[in-house]
């Protein structure tokens, strides 16, 4: 049964959902570090990835095996890309640093 206008439950609900109130849904510790938060079917990565679910109750399985879980959120498939991306990044920075002071060696001989 839906609540009247007025009464408070009503307007926490509209304000949960233009998420002015909790920005996560499920208040699970995640202990994958791109995980930025969850609504009732869909879990929220820092890329801008989002994950859409059939169910809640998918959507929680989700979050326990992958991104609350202290092991499980390696196994993701999201995060493990996530961490190739930086890996790649960290080795183009060093590889362009190399090929700078390469040049620079070059120029002052």
């Amino acid at each position: 049964m839906l609540h009247d206008r007025g009464s408070s439950c009503a307007v926490l609900h509209k304000l949960v959902e233009r998420r002015e109130v909790m920005q996560d849904y499920y208040h699970y510790h995640y202990e994958c570090p791109y995980c930025t938060g969850t609504e009732h079917d869909r879990v929220r990565c820092e890329d801008g990835s989002r994950v859409v679910f059939p169910s809640m109750g998918a959507c929680k399985r989700w979050l326990r095996k992958y991104c609350a879980d202290p092991k499980g959120w390696e196994q993701c498939t999201i995060s493990q890309m996530m961490t190739e991306q930086i890996e790649l990044k960290m080795e183009l920075r060093k590889g362009i640093k190399a090929w700078t002071k390469k040049k620079n060696s070059q120029r002052n001989s």
